[in-house]
């Protein structure tokens, strides 16, 4: 890729990020939004920018990345590749600034995400027990492909309400059964 190329990436990071900070900006400005309430989910490079905006901006309250939490891969879409994004680091290390707040990871068994629940859930698990914010990280795992999906969606939407709704009132957020979230939903 010539330099050129790697500059227009870079400003297009910089720019979703502000984007992202910039539509906080407006939605809280709005008398019918709760601010204690803000949450944030993407899949794959939505999930890039969930892990970016929530590590930069501690409005966001509850995040949900799906599909991009790994040591191991970052994605290969140029615009997760921004030069000097990772330098000695990963998207692990990047979410796990948004510890103590509530984060549902989202991995799949159809993509990098596949070990997730084994190796990189473990130490987000780690970096929220140092804060005794334990129950605050939850992992879902799904026999599914990369990316959203009619399983996951209703699922990832309904757990982060839930997780909304609980962490409010002081309790444990517990990962509901898929069943149940689609049965309330039918």
């Amino acid at each position: 890729m010539h330099w050129i190329d790697w500059t227009i990436i870079a400003v297009y990071l910089v720019w979703i990020v502000w984007d992202g900070i910039r539509s906080l900006d407006y939605l809280l400005s709005r008398p019918d939004v709760d601010s204690s309430r803000i949450a944030m989910t993407g899949a794959s490079g939505g999930a890039t920018q969930t892990i970016l905006l929530a590590a930069v901006d501690d409005r966001i309250h509850v995040s949900a990345p799906v599909n991009m939490i790994s040591a191991h891969y970052q994605g290969a879409d140029p615009c997760e590749e921004a030069p000097n994004l990772r330098l000695e680091t990963n998207n692990l290390e990047i979410g796990t600034v948004m510890a103590p707040r509530p984060m549902l990871v989202v991995s799949c068994t159809g993509d990098w995400t596949r070990n997730t629940p084994l190796e990189e859930f473990p130490a987000l698990q780690r970096v929220y027990q140092l804060f005794e914010r334990l129950p605050a990280v939850k992992n879902a795992h799904f026999d599914a492909g990369h990316n959203y999906n009619a399983s996951i969606w209703p699922w990832n939407i309904g757990q982060a309400v839930m997780i909304l709704v609980l962490f409010r009132k002081g309790d444990e957020a517990p990962l509901v059964p898929l069943s149940r979230i689609n049965s309330s939903l039918a």
